[in-house]
């Protein structure tokens, strides 16, 4: 066979690949993106949209096409609740130079052109029924979050 006509076989084979992927999907992580979860205390149940993803400290894989409602919750503590945004993945720029057109159309059809945020999610979890207190500027004010008990009332207002 030809030296030459390896050459122009060895260039397609890496024109192909590199006009069939997407900088994105390549150097980003493709479709998913690894979300760090973890609570004070540690232990809280983890979901997204319902879904259980395990017990922080927990990494889960998440889809970078998809909403989602993240919730971390524990016996005896309020709930923490976060919605993700979903900002650009800088590595779809890499398309102008390398990946052009058909590189941008797969990272937008794996996903990969979005980034998931944050990227760590460290909730703070409070006792439910907990009081705190604060002084500020020679004032004491106390802070109470009680737990409603269903049927009763904790004042009536009447008008005068």
């Amino acid at each position: 066979m030809n030296a030459s006509i390896r050459v122009i076989q060895s260039f397609l084979v890496v024109a192909c690949f590199v006009m069939l992927t997407g900088c994105a999907t390549i150097l980003g992580g493709g479709g998913t993106q690894g979300i760090s979860f973890g609570s004070q205390p540690s232990g809280a149940s983890v979901s997204d949209n319902g879904q259980a993803l395990g017990s922080t400290p927990v990494l889960a894989a998440l889809s970078r096409k998809s909403d989602h409602l993240i919730k971390i919750e524990l016996d005896g503590y309020e709930a923490f609740e976060l919605q993700m945004t979903k900002g650009t993945n800088g590595w779809v720029w890499g398309n102008l130079v390398f990946g052009m057109i058909p590189g941008l159309i797969v990272d937008l059809a794996t996903g990969a052109i979005k980034k998931l945020e944050p990227a760590q999610i460290m909730a703070q979890l409070n006792r439910s029924g907990s009081a705190s207190a604060e002084l500020k500027e020679d004032q004491l004010y106390i802070f109470v979050s009680l737990e409603p008990i269903p049927g009763a009332s904790v004042a009536n207002l009447t008008r005068e």
